[in-house]
């Protein structure tokens, strides 16, 4: 079966070689329909390898986004091995971050610890959002996708539910925090409420809305849907199934999250939650003994 695979990811390539051949030929012709014979006739040996240099570079272009796009769409679990590999090689670079946060200090009080946690939440998000900068964003070469990360726990000063850590491309604030300032309680209609509302009885399990405009999912205030309309809600639990949070990834493209393909977005997300879950119980416990609560 997997030989099957590559060889026809080969044949794949070999299409696209072809494809981008034509391309070549068209951009060129394109090109010296922009130059008048005494104007090509003008152009010296440099000017010539710089046209011929601009033209390969457009077909090389062209070729990976073609061949990756096609390669991703027919074999999509060859590229989720890799995600997942990716994954990992991300929160070993995190790790090292982690370090070199705790040798910075000179020294760890109750408050510098909690310090060191909330700022590892927060650089686990973003990571946990670079991830699907780098890898998602750009699969259709002619619609980007805008992804966001959020962690969503409750506040150790309201107990009501926050968004303490968050990633997007623009590295805002959620909008929705702003109108938090005005309601405490505007997060208890969400996913993560329900969340938590589950652990109450069961284990919590993981929601995917696989497109809002088409399944039940509250606004937060108007033409949120416009942001978010694709959303998986990921909860963070302790070893002993205590629910210490969620991780929610939404992008402004519809079915993106696929309830089909939950066990593979668990392998992901799982690789951040377990690091995220370990910072939240350290903020557990010093956030009781400290005067500044962390958020």
């Amino acid at each position: 079966m997997k030989g099957l695979i590559y060889k026809n990811i080969r044949n794949i390539k070999i299409i696209s070689i072809f494809l981008v051949s034509i391309s070549v030929n068209v951009i060129s012709n394109w090109l010296y329909s922009m130059l008048t014979e005494q104007d090509i006739l003008s152009l010296n040996i440099i000017g010539r390898a710089l046209l011929t240099i601009l033209i390969l570079c457009i077909a090389i272009f062209i070729f990976n986004k073609l061949s990756g796009y096609i390669i991703s769409s027919m074999f999509p679990e060859i590229f989720e091995k890799e995600n997942i590999a990716y994954a990992h090689q991300q929160i070993e670079g995190f790790a090292s971050r982690e370090q070199g946060r705790l040798i910075e200090k000179n020294s760890l009080d109750d408050e510098s610890i909690a310090s060191l946690s909330y700022d590892s939440i927060k650089d686990l998000i973003s990571t946990c959002y670079n991830l699907f900068e780098a890898k998602y964003a750009n699969i259709d070469p002619l619609l980007p996708i805008l992804f966001e990360v959020t962690f969503m726990t409750k506040s150790y000063i309201d107990n009501e539910i926050t968004i303490p850590a968050c990633c997007n491309k623009g590295r805002r604030s959620p909008t929705s925090m702003r109108h938090r300032e005005l309601n405490k309680k505007i997060y208890d209609n969400t996913v993560t409420a329900a969340v938590y509302r589950d652990a109450e009885r069961k284990e919590p399990h993981t929601y995917i809305i696989e497109d809002t405009g088409r399944e039940p999912y509250d606004e937060l205030y108007v033409e949120q849907k416009e942001r978010i309309k694709s959303s998986i809600i990921f909860p963070v639990l302790s070893s002993q199934k205590a629910l210490l949070g969620t991780i929610v990834v939404h992008c402004d493209k519809p079915r993106f999250f696929l309830k089909r393909k939950q066990k593979y977005w668990k392998n992901i997300l799982e690789i951040f939650s377990v690091q995220v879950g370990k910072e939240k119980i350290k903020l557990d416990i010093l956030n009781e003994g400290i005067k500044q609560k962390t958020f």
